[in-house]
């Protein structure tokens, strides 16, 4: 058994000496060096070996800090030496596996130079512990020197990997990707850039374009780099009906290679991308501010979501609902979310029309008492539908454009007696169904753009002297349509 175990320690050892000396070669000889096509597979294991050699060589460490003299309990000679040269092997593979993952970069960045290195440092490291360790009693105290350094020295090249992989700071007491938080401001005051795309950008996109990791030649950390691009050119043309680079690969299938963020990275949610092409629409405009687009923009209504609108400053009477149950009504395809920390007011928003029916509004009346805005915008809502609508009796705020409704139950909003504004924009509504809305004492704004009332008739609304009716733009022949 022992000639055994002897033999097969000594197989290892010879072929970590081998990995080790044709890693060196390797690295010294990198710029002519190139990889054959079915060796990167080899590469792309190196996320999923490092960590055992990783594990392994701190725990070794760990074991000799603790030994206190020979023959303690703790003491266990012929583990730790297995223990060091599994160690060992393990990671001059995985330095073997990263080298071949680096030539898949196309940019090699000081960072993946400095990790490259190190890691082979800890290969050969380890190597070296390993021949050295019958020198080294564990109970002595230069042992323990050598078991510390060569702990630090595995965590600051982890660290490095995580940076790499995670963004900055991965394994720094920070949050990882932490970066200076975007200081809440109100509509009035947001940037469209600043406030509503900067953020998105950081969380989804920073990690694999920036000083440390500029895949494709892209950095986006300042508006100067964002808008230089990278090696495939400007990240957006506006001319084209796919609004071009960053758009078009956003949408990719996420299973193509040049679909970003990469599979297996956090992805873009559905009002991010829609967020991103509107924003590229802009020109993009980095100073344009979110209370100069129109009211029915997607960028507003994406700014009132995450900014929380205006409805922040009005005092509420109400009790904050309970957050447990605000976290169960949320579902991938609708949003309840408070208007601003400490404030019990809640808006609600819905997405995906494929998936929509008319129970999701009702599971929301256990919340009916602090919803204070609900946007529905282009679901398939239908007329009975305002009943169920009826009953959220501190709605501030009601949006229902481009639904299906055609207004002949308009007359149960009048028991919201507090809707200040309501949107029917691209309804089948007419005039006379506007005659219950003139009877409802808190209404302030009604938008009905692109509706089935003729220029006449919305011109008639619009000499409510109540109601400030939101018609869109005329002239003597032409409504202008949201659509």
């Amino acid at each position: 058994m022992r000639r055994y175990l002897s033999d097969w320690k000594g197989f290892v050892l010879n072929s970590a000496f081998f990995l080790n000396g044709l890693l060196i070669f390797l690295l010294f000889f990198e710029e002519r060096v190139v990889a054959p096509a079915w060796m990167f597979p080899i590469g792309r294991l190196h996320p999923a070996v490092l960590h055992f050699p990783l594990v392994v060589l701190l725990l070794y460490g760990f074991w000799v800090l603790i030994v206190e003299k020979e023959g303690s309990a703790r003491w266990n000679a012929e583990l730790a030496d297995t223990l060091l040269l599994l160690g060992a092997f393990t990671a001059c593979t995985a330095a073997f596996s990263g080298f071949l993952l680096s030539r898949e970069e196309s940019d090699a960045s000081q960072t993946l130079q400095w990790h490259k290195w190190l890691g082979t440092g800890t290969s050969i490291g380890s190597l070296a512990w390993y021949a050295a360790s019958k020198y080294l009693p564990a109970w002595r105290i230069p042992a323990k020197f050598v078991a510390a350094g060569f702990s630090a020295l595995l965590l600051v090249t982890g660290h490095m990997g995580g940076n790499l992989t995670h963004g900055e700071d991965f394994l720094a007491w920070s949050p990882a990707g932490a970066y200076d938080p975007v200081p809440l401001v109100s509509i009035d005051q947001a940037v469209v850039y600043d406030h509503l795309v900067q953020p998105v950008l950081r969380q989804k996109c920073y990690a694999c374009h920036n000083a440390d990791k500029a895949k494709g030649g892209l950095q986006m950390q300042s508006v100067a780099l964002l808008t230089k691009g990278g090696k495939s050119g400007m990240l957006w043309d506006t001319t084209s009906p796919d609004l071009g680079l960053m758009i078009s690969r956003v949408h990719l299938p996420l299973e193509d290679k040049k679909h970003m963020p990469p599979k297996g990275k956090a992805q873009l949610t559905e009002e991010e991308m829609l967020l991103l092409s509107e924003w590229v629409k802009l020109g993009p405009d980095f100073t344009q501010k979110v209370n100069a687009l129109p009211a029915q923009n997607p960028l507003s209504r994406y700014a009132a979501q995450v900014l929380g609108g205006n409805e922040a400053a009005e005092a509420y009477d109400f009790e904050a609902a309970d957050a447990a149950k605000v976290k169960e009504l949320n579902t991938n395809y609708r949003a309840v979310r408070h208007y601003a920390a400490g404030s019990p007011a809640l808006f609600v928003n819905f997405y995906n029309q494929a998936v929509f029916k008319s129970g999701d509004i009702g599971d929301l009346l256990p919340l009916k008492s602090q919803i204070v805005a609900m946007d529905l915008s282009k679901m398939p809502v239908k007329d009975e539908d305002l009943k169920t609508i009826a009953q959220f009796t501190e709605l501030r705020k009601l949006v229902l454009n481009f639904t299906d409704i055609k207004g002949n139950t308009l007359a149960e909003l009048a028991k919201l007696p507090k809707l200040k504004e309501l949107a029917l924009s691209g309804t089948a509504v007419g005039r006379v169904h506007m005659e219950p809305l003139s009877r409802m004492a808190s209404l302030q704004k009604v938008y009905v753009w692109s509706t089935a009332m003729t220029a006449d008739e919305l011109a008639a609304l619009r000499q409510d002297k109540k109601i400030r009716f939101e018609t869109g733009f005329t002239t003597d022949t032409t409504l202008t349509s949201l659509r």
